[in-house]
């Protein structure tokens, strides 16, 4: 064979095999992640009213049980038949430590299920719903088809699907603060009167309490962003005018808020709130004034005072001799 109609051959195989692989490669990729027929996923969904909302602690339970198939019910041109056995659910449990939307992954254990003949098998799955009241819990009734074959003379489950309202669905989605829209917290300082110091920096504790599961808050002050941590003490400066602001709280929440000189050099202080209160269903200001009026100079009062009141009495005994006198006199 000529040795150049030989090299271009040798080329020719070589790109024609660099293709084939490249055409096989997904496929041979698709292979290796091929899902488990015993544990099918599906997804939790907990939204948010926005990326400042912190996740609530919360844990999500379902069940899972054999139902019947409705009259005549049919799943991919065929009969369904009523789930027998045991199907667990994990359980889904939140990350407080993130903020905004988050999707948390879980699995059907369909492992301990057994079965005589091939079909199409039916469960009912529900979210059992909690105790937050700042949760919108998925109460939608899906239903989950467990497809079984013959293999080897073994009779076995092959795959699943999750159905809502006959719609293929994997996803259970619940909103947290989005349905009963949260409300932002402002702390101002105000400082009045004609001998009030407007420059100075105010000492203050903020205390927030979540009601609702909720262990981190955002806070911003000015340009900076910073995070509170419930039930913890929370510590903040503010001359007069500035203000902070804690965001998306809920009615379930309660603060306290107080100044560190509250009432010290002469000044009346008002606003603090020194017992739990909760947060209202609106966004709520509070204002910490300091008031000081114009002082009495009391210098010269100090420097003389006790030589005036000698004075006073020196006059008092004078004239009760003078009266005393008097009397002897008549």
């Amino acid at each position: 064979m000529n040795k150049q109609l030989f090299r271009k051959s040798m080329t020719s195989f070589a790109v024609a095999g660099t293709m084939l692989f490249s055409a096989a490669a997904p496929a041979f990729a698709a292979d290796t992640t091929t899902k488990d027929p015993l544990k099918p996923t599906f997804k939790k969904v907990v939204d948010v009213q926005d990326v400042d909302t912190y996740q609530p602690a919360e844990t999500f339970k379902f069940t899972v049980k054999g139902v019947d198939p409705t009259e005549n019910e049919t799943r991919n041109g065929m009969k369904v038949s009523t789930g027998t056995g045991t199907i667990t659910a994990k359980d889904v449990t939140t990350d407080t430590t993130k903020n905004g939307d988050q999707t948390y992954t879980s699995a059907f254990d369909l492992s301990q299920l057994t079965f005589t003949q091939p079909g199409i098998y039916k469960y009912e799955v529900k979210e059992t719903s909690g105790t937050n009241k700042d949760m919108t819990y998925d109460v939608a009734t899906r239903y989950l088809y467990v497809f079984v074959k013959r293999e080897n003379g073994n009779v076995k489950v092959y795959d699943s699907e999750l159905v809502q309202d006959a719609t293929k669905s994997d996803t259970f989605t619940n909103k947290y603060g989005v349905d009963n829209e949260f409300k932002d917290l402002t702390i101002k300082k105000e400082v009045t009167g004609v001998m009030g110091d407007t420059q100075k920096d105010w000492n203050f504790d903020l205390t927030l309490t979540s009601g609702s599961g909720r262990s981190t808050y955002v806070v911003k002050q000015g340009n900076e962003t910073k995070t509170l941590t419930s039930g913890q003490t929370y510590e903040f400066t503010l001359k007069s005018g500035e203000s902070i602001k804690v965001e998306n709280l809920s009615t379930t929440d309660t603060y306290t808020v107080t100044e560190d000189e509250s009432g010290q050099d002469n000044y009346v202080t008002t606003g603090e709130v020194k017992e739990a209160k909760n947060m209202a269903d609106e966004d709520v200001t509070e204002t910490i004034t300091n008031k000081r009026d114009e002082v009495t100079p009391t210098g010269i009062m100090m420097m003389y005072g006790p030589y005036a009141l000698m004075v006073a009495l020196a006059g008092a005994l004078g004239l009760f001799v003078a009266k005393k006198h008097r009397a002897e006199e008549e």
